[in-house]
């Protein structure tokens, strides 16, 4: 059910903020950040111009790669809602000390980094083949 403003209620707006924290960060969102989720949702997507629409409760229905389909759709058209409630979520994660170690490296050392940004590429160009593959079979758009 959408409000007026064509935003989630609370809700499913905590549910969705669970869905995407387990998919970016492994782990159970607190209920803080999912209540903080809402709100910023609430506020910052209650006018929402984007050209195009993600109905992200559909997605985890259909239980596909949401951060593949990001990667697809961001790189296709950065202003998608998927994008934006990626980015909220991160934004929100990042100020916690509890997410501290998905931002930054403790452990040092340069072959380690380059053996780090070589897995990551290949994830990369895999999640975009994949999310590609999902936004066409899945019919997102």
């Amino acid at each position: 059910m959408l409000m007026p403003s064509g935003i989630p209620p609370r809700v499913a707006l905590e549910q969705e903020a669970a869905a995407l924290h387990r998919v970016l960060f492994g782990h159970p969102i607190s209920p803080e950040l999912a209540q903080q989720y809402a709100g910023a949702c609430r506020r910052l997507l209650a006018q929402d111009s984007a050209t195009q629409q993600v109905s992200v409760p559909a997605l985890i229905a259909k239980s596909v790669d949401l951060e593949a389909v990001e990667l697809a759709l961001r790189l296709r058209n950065p202003d998608n809602t998927l994008t934006k409630r990626f980015h909220i979520l991160m934004f929100l994660a990042e100020s916690r000390s509890s997410h501290f170690q998905h931002y930054v490296s403790k452990r040092g050392g340069f072959w380690r980094a380059l053996l780090s940004l070589s897995f990551a590429s290949f994830r990369s160009l895999y999640k975009f083949l994949k999310g590609t593959w999902q936004v066409r079979y899945h019919s997102v758009l």
